[in-house]
């Protein structure tokens, strides 16, 4: 047997070592979970918003609905406005022209029935303009002159 101690080599060799690890990892899962949270958090962020755009645009087409719908009625509400109005300017004109009456009321009589057939066609304006953003939020812009030559039409008749 040989005495390790005895040696030149042992009394030349320190007694402590120092050495170097390395570790190189094949596979790594760490921050894995944090990506499957922040992929479920953006599905999650994804379905809200569809579900807002689709609560959204209910509301913009069922508010531009309804205002198609107001300008209708309106129309139709100022169609006995305007036969009361040419109907004042008539009994009007004839009594201006039996002296009864001053050209200020026959002009009040004109203007009132111009206002009235003004409030009309803006109501209509206010119905193509509905029914055009209508057609564009479902995708229909190529029916519209069928919807607006089958849409209701103002009562525009002048007496004779």
């Amino acid at each position: 047997m040989v005495y390790e101690d005895d040696s030149l080599a042992s009394e030349l060799a320190p007694d402590w070592v120092v050495g170097v690890g390395v570790s190189v990892p094949l596979f790594e899962n760490t921050g894995r979970s944090h990506t499957v949270q922040a992929a479920h958090s953006a599905v999650l962020q994804v379905r809200h918003l569809r579900q807002q755009a689709r609560q959204d645009l209910t509301v913009l087409v069922e508010k531009t609905y309804f205002s198609a719908q107001q300008s209708i009625e309106e129309v139709q509400g100022l169609d006995s406005s305007l036969v009361l109005a040419k109907e004042n300017l008539k009994l009007r004109k004839k009594a201006f022209n039996q002296g009864l009456s001053t050209s200020l009321d026959v002009i009040d009589a004109e203007l009132y029935l111009a206002s009235i057939k003004t409030q009309q066609q803006v109501a209509s304006f206010n119905y193509i303009i509905a029914l055009t953003k209508l057609l564009a939020l479902s995708s229909k812009m190529s029916v519209f002159t069928q919807y607006e030559s089958s849409s209701f039409q103002p009562n525009n008749s002048e007496d004779k």
